[in-house]
């Protein structure tokens, strides 16, 4: 089914009201080109962002001296378990 809808704000309203059967479902948008933004510069960060964070990154290192490792990137969930795992060493040892 297509329905029209109107983008304002971070919100998406459909012209007319609709009920839906489900609390979850997948759909398609199709947006037209002129409106967004090129969305490989959004990704990127500016140039002074990215140079405060490799500065705060330098002083970290120099801080911690031999006891920096860098650490290989990790996913969400490893991530989690990280947490979970110093907070029950926190909390519960």
């Amino acid at each position: 089914m297509q329905v029209e809808a109107i983008y304002h704000q971070g919100q998406i309203r459909f012209k007319r009201p609709l009920r839906f059967k489900y609390d979850d479902f997948s759909i398609t948008v199709i947006l037209p080109e002129e409106a967004i933004a090129v969305y490989d510069e959004i990704t990127e960060l500016p140039a002074t962002v990215s140079d405060a964070a490799h500065s705060m990154l330098d002083r970290i290192k120099n801080i911690l001296g031999e006891h920096f490792h860098h650490r290989p990137e990790a996913s969400i969930q490893q991530d989690r378990e990280a947490l979970f795992e110093a907070l029950e060493e926190k909390y519960l040892r």
